[in-house]
């Protein structure tokens, strides 16, 4: 069974068609990565996987079944994305921001127990955790983005431009070793 399944996707911004006719699919454990140049459509695939932007043909599949056309609806399916650019809430704390990435979870102890997870992995979102998302490096704020990912424990996780503003000791960190 494939974990996503996207067949034959076309959509755009208000009447500019970007993505025409794109299949994919991912299985579950796999690392699949879209690669092309700047402007080449990969962060509206991506867009379109989670919800944020409407396909206007194809199908999306998540674990055999139609993703919903609201994001939050996949997030709770088990779809994270961590958009590019380091998108978080700037008036917010680091804990704020954290919180709410926390959303799709209703027990306290797992939310709990999912912070601290996240602040051992990602140590300085303990540090910087009262501080304003605002005041963050792009870096930081990437960390940020990633840290809100994880606490919500995706079955797929969709990364735009993941590396963009980290250091270079951070980018070589395995990626298993920031999930369980």
């Amino acid at each position: 069974m494939n974990m996503l399944e996207v067949r034959h996707l076309k959509t755009g911004y208000g009447k500019k068609q970007i993505i025409d006719d794109v299949s994919l699919t991912v299985q579950r454990g796999e690392i699949v990565a879209l690669i092309g140049h700047n402007g080449a459509g990969k962060s509206t695939i991506l867009k379109s996987i989670i919800g944020a932007l409407p396909k206007w043909e194809g199908s999306i599949l998540f674990e055999n079944e139609p993703l919903a056309e609201e994001a939050y609806k996949n997030v709770k399916q088990g779809i994270s994305l961590i958009p590019q650019g380091s998108q978080v809430f700037d008036e917010m704390t680091v804990m704020e921001n954290l919180e709410i990435a926390s959303f799709i979870l209703k027990d306290k102890k797992m939310i709990k127990q999912r912070f601290e997870e996240a602040f051992q992995r990602l140590p300085l979102l303990k540090e910087r955790r009262k501080q304003s998302a605002g005041k963050l490096s792009g870096g930081e704020q990437q960390m940020l983005a990633l840290g809100m990912a994880l606490i919500q424990r995706p079955k797929l996780l969709l990364m735009d431009e993941p590396s963009l503003g980290l250091s270079p000791m951070f980018v070589k960190k395995p990626l298993h070793s920031l999930n369980s």
